[in-house]
């Protein structure tokens, strides 16, 4: 997906518009899926960064997981990722990943 593809309205996802959040489990990503599906996407950690709105020490910080990161960056984070193509596949008994969309044929 082409950089100019995400719009800067688009990136705003509907779960900040509730009210902040406390917690990084509210985000659903570890800083494992997030660098498997930067990866996935050939994306540098400055392209993650402005894809999502936010520093990018903010997005190195949280895949060195020096810490759990504000929950709002994170749900940002996620969601740049969702937009460039990414779909989470959620914690189970063989782990939790990330894997690229399969594009959709109209």
């Amino acid at each position: 997906m082409s950089e100019d593809a995400i719009s800067p309205a688009a990136k705003q996802p509907s779960a900040t518009s509730q009210g902040p959040r406390n917690e990084t489990a509210d985000a659903g990503l570890s800083s494992e899926q997030c660098r498997a599906a930067r990866g996935l996407l050939d994306w540098s950690v400055q392209k993650l960064a402005r894809h999502a709105g936010v520093p990018v020490d903010c997005v190195r910080i949280f895949e060195r997981r020096r810490n759990e990161g504000d929950a709002d960056t994170v749900e940002l984070i996620r969601h740049a990722l969702e937009l460039g193509g990414i779909e989470f596949i959620p914690e189970d008994k063989k782990g939790a990943g990330a894997r690229l969309r399969k594009p959709s044929r109209k």
